[in-house]
């Protein structure tokens, strides 16, 4: 057979490859036909052969008996699960007919690992905007700080200048951090025009 130019051999020979190269994994078989005096314990040798039975419950009524089916939690690679429902399913056990099938999740198990993936999703989530806020952070320029600036006007006819005490002042001369605070009510007074220093003032 081909479809679009593939042959469904070549594909059934890929899955199964596929399949081979896959690991061990825990599947659910769902188990009908069982006796009504199998045990647990019977029902997980019996599947021993193809794996490792991590959980095997038998479905019981109000009598306590078995109520037919049972499930089978089946630790093994998927080419052994697939032989494992082959060699199964029409079989008879203790006059019953055996049809072994996959399962749906547990609910308990489903439930648990919902839960884990919706907390892993939250760290990624928050991890995410951690590092987007302390990209924008860091592209953010630095706050300007008015404390640190001086604004100084070199004559009385000329406009005010900014000046940084202790970094830089091309105008004048520079600052010392100590004389911060001083030039600036210096440079207040200067600006509202209160008046010079004596200097400046017999200068002009």
């Amino acid at each position: 057979f081909f479809f679009r130019g593939v042959a469904m051999v070549d594909v059934e020979e890929s899955l199964e490859e596929s399949l081979e190269r896959a690991g061990p994994s825990t599947h659910r078989l769902h188990i009908d036909g069982l006796p009504s005096d199998v045990s647990d314990a019977e029902l997980a040798r019996r599947f021993t052969p193809f794996g490792e039975v991590r959980e095997a419950s038998v479905i019981r009524g109000a009598d306590g008996a078995c109520r037919g089916f049972g499930y089978v939690s089946l630790h093994a690679a998927p080419p052994e699960v697939a032989r494992c429902i082959k060699a199964y399913t029409g079989t008879r056990w203790r006059g019953k007919r055996l049809a072994v099938a996959p399962a749906s999740e547990d609910y308990m198990t489903r439930l648990k690992r919902e839960w884990e993936e919706a907390a892993e999703q939250r760290r990624a989530e928050e991890a995410a905007a951690g590092a987007a806020a302390a990209a924008a952070a860091a592209e953010r320029p630095a706050a300007h700080d008015p404390a640190a600036t001086l604004r100084l006007r070199p004559s009385r006819h000329l406009d005010l200048v900014e000046a940084t005490p202790g970094k830089s002042n091309r105008h004048r001369r520079s600052f010392p951090p100590l004389q911060a605070e001083a030039e600036g009510r210096r440079a207040e007074k200067l600006a509202a025009g209160k008046g010079a220093p004596a200097g400046e003032a017999r200068g002009a």
